[in-house]
């Protein structure tokens, strides 16, 4: 009986010990769940991440394609525009060749309006001087003239 009892003392520690242990493993189980858990979201959020990155990524590429349009057109701008000034110059100055005859006849006419203007002013003006200076005339003693 001794034995019995010293065996079912034994059985009652090893069912205490397998409790412990179950404990101990239902403790674990669901501390890897929470971890299982956490590493999910962690996961979900590194893929939300990458997503974002990558449509970053596409909108940077996106951004630098027009940039390198953009500098294009403008290599070609810078390009054509000497040419354009060029040809801006030789279609001015046949437009002045066309109309030479014009612009030199309005410019003699012109010129020679103001000269003749000119000289009428100064005819007034002297006559006008004469007329002011004729009550200041002297008078010749009699016998020399």
């Amino acid at each position: 009986m001794s034995t019995m009892k010293a065996q079912k003392d034994e059985l009652d520690r090893g069912i205490e010990g397998l409790n412990q242990a179950r404990n101990g493993v239902s403790i674990g189980k669901t501390g890897m769940q929470q971890g299982k858990s956490k590493m999910q979201t962690a996961q979900n959020e590194m893929a939300s991440g990458r997503a974002e990155l990558v449509s970053a990524h596409k909108d940077l590429q996106t951004a630098y394609n027009d940039l390198d349009e953009t500098i294009s057109q403008m290599k070609e701008v810078r390009d054509a525009i000497p040419g354009m000034f060029d040809e801006a110059e030789a279609n001015y100055l046949a437009a002045i060749d066309e109309e030479a005859d014009t612009i030199q006849t309005t410019y003699q006419q012109t010129l020679n309006k103001g000269f003749k203007d000119m000289a009428v002013f100064v005819a007034i003006c002297a006559i006008i001087g004469c007329l002011l200076l004729i009550p200041y005339r002297e008078k010749a003693p009699k016998g020399t003239m």
